[in-house]
């Protein structure tokens, strides 16, 4: 990218120069606002303005790379807050678990104890548990046998 940079800025330059050394003797008239400026030279004229645009350019380069500065800073700070708070986390000792905020009172009215679906031959109900002995199928190596299928 700089190499880019690098070449597009040196063609600039040499066209410029070339545009300056054909028009060293045209002259132009130039007014700005109420002023009148008479047979002021082209290459002043020219020279004057690629000036001003390499000034307005670095005023902004300047504006924008403060702002990324500042903003770097700020998440810096940011950064190093959450790593003290995770550090004083971390050295925390161990507390107990925490009753759920919904967690039903026992002993009341509407805590009826509710019977445990069975099927008819006296089985529980359970989750399907993969990889069993009674699989038809035998697993491939790479099957997950928690997940039932291909390990991702």
């Amino acid at each position: 990218m700089r190499l880019l940079i690098s070449i597009v800025l040196i063609l600039f330059f040499v066209a410029m120069i070339g545009f300056l050394t054909t028009n060293l003797d045209s002259r132009v008239n130039i007014t700005l606002w109420s002023t009148q400026y008479d047979d002021i030279p082209t290459f002043y004229v020219v020279l004057v303005s690629f000036i001003l645009g390499f000034v307005f350019t670095a005023i902004i380069a300047v504006a924008e790379g403060t702002r990324a500065r500042l903003e770097n800073r700020r998440l810096r700070r940011e950064i190093h807050k959450q790593e003290t708070e995770l550090n004083f986390m971390r050295t925390q000792p161990p507390v107990a678990a925490r009753p759920e905020p919904d967690e039903l009172e026992s002993g009341g009215p509407d805590d009826e104890a509710l019977p445990e679906p069975r099927d008819p031959a006296g089985h529980l109900p359970t989750a399907p548990v993969y990889g069993m002995d009674e699989d038809d199928v035998d697993p491939e190596p790479d099957d997950d046998i928690y997940s039932g299928g291909r390990a991702v």
